[in-house]
């Protein structure tokens, strides 16, 4: 239910960004955020739950893994529409892979004009030459 509401959400800001809106420098880039939202448990209790997509250099999400309560959880695999994220061994994502074998490596370079309710942007990837 989580994962739905945020990408109908996401989707829903998307539509409303200039057609000028760009995550990264490079047009062909992608870039991958994460997602936390807390849940009451009832009483005093509460969980965070943590998400990880991938979207387009226009902010449009096109692929996410599941929630978790690991807050590195951009770094879990379960991508869908065939993607993966490698942090090689960091908490900061460092090569994506495509649904087709492509493959995008990541710098720190993105920027906040990205930023989605409830996600917060990492870094651009960039296609490998």
């Amino acid at each position: 239910m989580f994962r739905l509401a945020t990408l109908t959400l996401g989707a829903a800001i998307v539509a409303f960004l200039p057609a000028t809106h760009a995550l990264c420098s490079n047009p062909a880039a992608i870039g991958v955020v994460y997602g936390a939202q807390a849940q009451n448990t009832g009483g005093v209790g509460q969980l965070t739950l943590y998400s990880g997509s991938i979207v387009t250099n226009d902010c449009t999400i096109i692929s996410s893994n599941g929630q978790t309560q690991n807050s590195n959880q951009w770094c879990n695999g379960d991508y869908d529409n065939g993607y993966s994220v490698d942090c090689q061994g960091g908490s900061s994502p460092a090569v994506v892979t495509d649904g087709n074998g492509v493959t995008y490596d990541c710098n720190e370079d993105a920027d906040d004009s990205c930023d989605l309710v409830g996600f917060n942007v990492g870094p651009c990837c960039n296609p490998r030459q």
